[in-house]
């Protein structure tokens, strides 16, 4: 059986929550690591209380690793869904509703990655960003280094964008 790569390797570096390249929003930032067709990886950064809102992802699934601190992640009516810490996760199926808060006193640090599942739009993913990517990654640019700020500010993002 061959092996077929569609698209280019993607080499990345995460410097931490301190690093250079987030995309900051009060009490959070988001770092991107990789971005496909099919895949968005983040590492995201919340302070205590902080939280995104209730969303849901049609066409992903989704697993989240807390990387430091802990995380409290949520369904419909509020109901607990998990209480991951550190090196702990949550596979979320697509289709399914939650939010979830960083509820640590240390901020919570922790990585985001989503890959398609079913065809469709994906929620909270800028698809003008996604040809920049996958062209600097050929290039054999480090995809973490890659500025998509342009791409951000002109493309339509799918749904609210906060997760």
């Amino acid at each position: 059986m061959e092996l077929i790569v569609t698209e280019s390797i993607q080499r990345f570096k995460y410097g931490g929550p301190k690093g250079e390249g987030a995309r900051d929003a009060p009490g959070r930032k988001a770092y991107l690591l990789a971005l496909t067709n099919n895949v968005i990886s983040t590492v995201q950064i919340f302070e205590k209380g902080v939280h995104n809102t209730l969303h849901l992802h049609l066409t992903e699934d989704g697993y989240w690793l807390v990387l430091a601190g802990q995380a409290r992640f949520y369904g419909e009516g509020d109901t607990i869904i998990a209480e991951p810490g550190k090196y702990e996760g949550v596979l979320i199926p697509a289709g399914t509703k939650y939010w979830f808060e960083g509820i640590s006193d240390e901020p919570l640090e922790i990585l985001r990655v989503n890959y398609r599942v079913h065809e469709g739009a994906r929620h909270a993913v800028n698809e003008a960003e996604v040809p920049l990517v996958t062209a600097g990654a050929a290039r054999g640019e480090w995809t973490s280094a890659i500025d998509t700020s342009a791409a951000r500010a002109a493309g339509h993002r799918n749904g609210n964008g906060r997760d």
